[in-house]
């Protein structure tokens, strides 16, 4: 387990493998370019503050969020 601060200062646990996903992900990265756990994972982190979803031209975006 790590601990990332979200938005706000807040400590949030994530798993390793989450840590490496969202390690990978410098700017943004399309859905499409992911595999199918991945993207699952991806998900979790958007759920827990930490990266947030942009759909632009129809295709769907992750990128962290500003503060992190």
């Amino acid at each position: 387990m790590k601990s990332i601060l979200a938005a706000g200062g807040i400590p949030t646990f994530i798993s390793l493998h989450e840590s490496e996903v969202y390690e990978n992900l410098i700017n943004k990265i399309c859905k499409d370019e992911l595999n199918e756990r991945d993207a699952y994972i991806m998900q979790g982190l958007v759920n827990k503050g930490l990266v947030k979803r942009v759909i632009e031209n129809k295709k769907v975006y992750f990128m962290r969020r500003s503060g992190n």
